[in-house]
């Protein structure tokens, strides 16, 4: 997730950002490409390091269908994406 505001990226942005995920996977880890951060990799939440955080996820064996995932951080809208699992 990059943050933006008005389509444009905010490079100094360091807000926290909360994942959920439904469907056929789970969340292996989330990171923000800060080396000198504490916060643990196996977690539903990460904060922002300029202006962006990762998310992993893996699908469940056999298990087919789609993934929703959905990232939130106060003050901003909601964002969204669907990975579709065989």
């Amino acid at each position: 997730m990059r943050i933006r505001q008005d389509g444009n990226l905010v490079p100094m942005a360091d807000n926290l950002v909360k994942f959920n995920l439904t469907g056929p996977g789970s969340i292996r880890a989330v990171d923000n490409g800060n080396a000198a951060t504490v916060e643990p990799f196996h977690a539903d939440h990460r904060k922002a390091f300029s202006g962006m955080a990762l998310l992993i996820v893996s699908s469940q064996k056999r298990q087919a269908g789609r993934i929703h995932i959905t990232a939130t951080s106060e003050g901003l809208a909601a964002g969204a994406a669907e990975i579709a699992s065989r």
